[in-house]
């Protein structure tokens, strides 16, 4: 763990974190984040220090009940103000599919299907 954190901490590490083109790097992430807790802050924290850009993708509660057999405890609207407040977090993206299969790609939050189908579009594609 030291190791990784030393390397993560070094000045060619951080050097890589800007492109050539100066564009920033994004880095996504995704979850339910129901009853927001240190797990979840430092998930942020260690995925903010891999880029310049972070992106938190947070589950619609339907494909959360869907995929675990009960729904979150918190609202979709709560879970979305917790995340957001969350210093590491850039941008927020609501009702992502518990099941991310498709491909976010940068543009204007957009996923590979329509965005709140579970990733069903793509799941018989080994998605």
């Amino acid at each position: 763990m030291r190791r990784l954190q030393t390397l993560l901490e070094s000045d060619e590490f951080q050097g890589a974190l800007t492109r050539a083109d100066g564009r920033p790097v994004r880095i996504f992430v995704e979850g339910a984040f129901d009853l927001m807790h240190y797990g979840h802050a430092n998930a942020f924290r260690q995925a903010k220090r891999l880029g310049t850009f972070l992106v938190a993708g947070v589950n619609s509660s339907e494909t959360v009940e869907a995929c675990r057999g009960a729904p979150p405890i918190m609202t979709d609207e709560e879970r979305l103000a917790v995340v957001a407040a969350c210093k590491w977090v850039d941008e927020v993206i609501p009702r992502t599919p518990y099941v991310v299969s498709g491909r976010f790609n940068g543009n204007g939050g957009s996923w590979g299907g329509d965005g709140g189908g579970g990733g069903r579009e793509e799941e018989g594609a080994g998605g």
